[in-house]
């Protein structure tokens, strides 16, 4: 799934320097993740059975043997029609994949400038300047000794 896509001369294209959600390992990191949660594992297989029969009904071929529009097309119908848990599941897992992925983070700084990790990492501070407590400790004692 391609979720960064813009449309160009009617056709769906991926961002200039973000890679694909498949190039990135998206499938390998949903299944990694369910691989720790085993009772999301069912919901999964479940789901993927399932967009493989729309795609043999509607294309009449694998799923994986599906162009990117078609695959679109049929994920968007497995939304449609599907089970909606599991979509939404598969859905947040693949934005967490993408997002979080260090080439994807460094794309949208560049672009954008808004840093993905800086909540995680923190940023430059100034040197604090301790006279801004001379009031404070000029006050007398707010407590007793007991």
């Amino acid at each position: 799934m391609a979720y960064d896509r813009k449309q160009e001369g009617g056709h769906k294209v991926a961002q200039a320097n973000r890679p694909d959600a498949g190039a990135l390992g998206a499938a390998e990191y949903i299944d990694a993740t369910v691989s720790k949660v085993p009772s999301l594992r069912p919901a999964l297989l479940t789901a993927l059975d399932l967009v493989e029969r729309i795609a043999q009904t509607k294309a009449h071929k694998a799923f994986a043997e599906c162009s990117t529009d078609e695959r679109e097309l049929l994920l968007r119908e497995f939304q449609r029609d599907g089970d909606a848990d599991s979509f939404q599941m598969i859905s947040d897992f693949t934005y967490e994949a993408y997002y979080g992925h260090p080439d994807v983070l460094a794309s949208l700084e560049a672009t954008t400038g808004w840093k993905g990790l800086g909540p995680m990492k923190g940023g430059p501070m100034k040197p604090f300047d301790p006279s801004l407590l001379a009031r404070v400790k000029a006050l007398p004692p707010r407590w007793r000794k007991v």
